[in-house]
């Protein structure tokens, strides 16, 4: 999935546009692959497809443009392909080695354009680039790493080590240091305790591999101190202030309008600022940042969630992801001993992969960026075939289909 953003120029915005159908379509026709689509799959995919189509509606019906609205709706439809697609498509382990080595390869290049791309194309350096340069696929491919120093050394592993790490350490993004500390403690709870031991100091060097990339550049290591002391200097994080202030906004609309609250705003609603953290906003950047206006789920997913869809909607998608989650890591765990090291690979791979997009929902609107949806739903279809593959095997019958 090489993924882009709408350039400033003609050419660049043509590239997009044709990027952008090359895209759907290969993830149309890799349907085709699939042998057969089990009803239990289609129901974890309902509560997804439910929400594009009241959010895509509810959209229509408050006279959103039809063009945004579909704008918004492909990152969910890119996320719906690949859950059927990969929750689907492997039925032995040769077809699960090669659906992994397909995704990693694929994720590590995604990783590695979007990196050429933006210094390409926007003309930032390694001193001024911040979030730009950061793949959707990155945190699919720490969870490739680290499950790969805990349980078992793959190819690529310490490839998919230096890659996600290094584009986080230069891009200086906070969040993902959380997202890849949510993803580690995922392998750490499923593991056995004698694969810990055995692995921790693989652990610790993947710390070590982030200190040495920031620390290779000064410049980089001074803005990564001053993006951590910010909040001291001025009292309060600023970042978590522009999220929490877009979510009061859009809190304050849903308890004003049960139509809303019920059926959500749109997929292309827009939000503000609002609150006491707009006013904290102000202080610091001027009353020109009360002008800001996005579009769609906001900066935290969940709240975003209700608020493009509904209630019902939004809060079926979010009991869904909890809900494979939890099923998928425990029908692991009952499997563990009957499981070959593919599939407990495979298995520990997507859940802690998903566990990290999961947690990137609270700090950004997953659903909002093409690449990150595409990846998500590698990650969901990963963890929900653990769930598939699980309710076929006991000690007699390791089929997988």
């Amino acid at each position: 999935m090489f993924d882009f953003k709408r350039g400033t120029t003609a050419d660049e915005s043509n590239v997009a546009v044709i990027f952008s159908i090359v895209n759907i379509i290969v993830g149309f026709f890799s349907l085709f692959y699939i042998r057969f689509i089990p009803s239990r799959i289609l129901i974890y995919v309902a509560p997804f497809v439910f929400f594009l189509f009241v959010g895509f509606i509810s959209g229509l019906l408050r006279e959103q443009s039809l063009y945004p609205l579909a704008a918004k709706a492909t990152p969910l439809l890119m996320f719906i392909n690949m859950v059927i697609f990969v929750s689907c498509y492997a039925r032995n382990n040769d077809e699960q080695t090669q659906l992994l080595d397909t995704v990693i390869f694929f994720s590590i290049s995604s990783a590695i354009w979007k990196v050429a791309f933006i210094f390409s194309h926007s003309g930032l350096d390694l001193n001024t680039v911040r979030y730009q340069i950061i793949s959707g696929s990155v945190t699919i491919i720490f969870a490739y790493a680290v499950t790969g120093l805990l349980f078992e050394r793959r190819k690529l592993v310490y490839i998919a080590a230096v890659v996600s790490l290094g584009v986080v350490g230069i891009s200086v993004t906070r969040t993902y240091l959380v997202v890849f500390a949510l993803s580690g403690l995922c392998l750490i709870l499923l593991l056995p305790k004698q694969h810990i031991s055995k692995t921790m100091f693989r652990l610790i060097s993947v710390a070590g591999i982030l200190i040495i990339v920031t620390s290779i550049n000064p410049e980089l290591a001074e803005r990564w101190i001053f993006r951590i002391t910010t909040s001291s200097d001025v009292g309060f994080d600023l970042t978590g202030a522009t999220r929490l202030a877009e979510a009061t906004y859009q809190i304050n609309l849903l308890g004003s309008d049960l139509s809303g609250l019920f059926f959500g705003f749109g997929m292309n609603a827009e939000t503000h600022f609002a609150g006491k953290y707009a006013l904290l906003i102000q202080d610091i950047l001027g009353d020109y940042s009360l002008d800001f206006q996005g579009n769609g789920y906001g900066h935290i997913f969940y709240v975003g969630l209700i608020y493009v869809g509904g209630i019902f909607a939004g809060g079926g998608v979010i009991l869904a992801l909890v809900i494979i989650v939890i099923l998928a890591s425990k029908e692991l765990k009952r499997v563990w001993t009957i499981s070959s090291d593919e599939e407990k690979y495979i298995g520990l791979f997507g859940i802690s992969a998903s566990l990290g997009y999961i947690g990137y929902g609270f700090l950004g609107g997953t659903w909002g960026d093409r690449s990150m949806s595409f990846f998500f739903g590698v990650a969901i279809g990963l963890s929900l075939s653990v769930i598939r593959r699980g309710s076929f095997m006991t000690a007699d019958n390791r089929t997988i289909f």
